[in-house]
C-alpha cells in the first residue's frame, strides 16, 4: 500500500502532456492532504469548499486513500506493522496480568 501511495504521489507532482499542468485529480488529492494535516477536525463539507469540489469526490478521495472519521478527526483505517505490533504486545501483557 506504501509503494502505491508514493507512485500516486510521484504521478501527481510529475507534469502532464497537456501544457505542462499537472493532472487536476492530483491536485485534488494533493490539497486534501494539506488541509487534513492542518486541520484533522476538518469537515468534508469544509473540504468540498475549499477544494472547489463536490463532497461525493470527497468522500471518493476518502476511500481511496482509507480515511475515516475516528472521534472527529481524520484517521488512516488500516493499522501499521508497528502498530500492530505495539498493540499485539499490549494485548498479550494483559492476558498475563490476568
Amino acid at each position: 500500500m506504501l509503494l502505491k501511495f508514493i507512485a500516486v504521489r510521484k504521478r501527481c507532482t510529475e507534469s502532464s502532456v497537456l501544457h505542462g499542468a499537472p493532472y487536476s485529480g492530483c491536485v485534488s488529492v494533493m490539497r486534501w492532504d494539506k488541509l487534513i494535516q492542518q486541520n484533522r477536525r476538518i469537515i468534508t463539507r469544509e473540504i468540498s469548499v475549499e477544494l472547489s469540489i463536490s463532497k461525493e469526490t470527497v468522500h471518493h478521495i476518502n476511500y481511496k486513500k482509507g480515511c475515516g472519521k475516528v472521534c472527529a478527526q481524520w484517521v488512516p483505517k488500516y493499522l501499521r506493522e508497528k502498530q500492530k505490533t505495539a498493540r499485539m504486545c499490549v494485548c498479550l501483557t494483559q492476558q498475563f496480568l490476568h
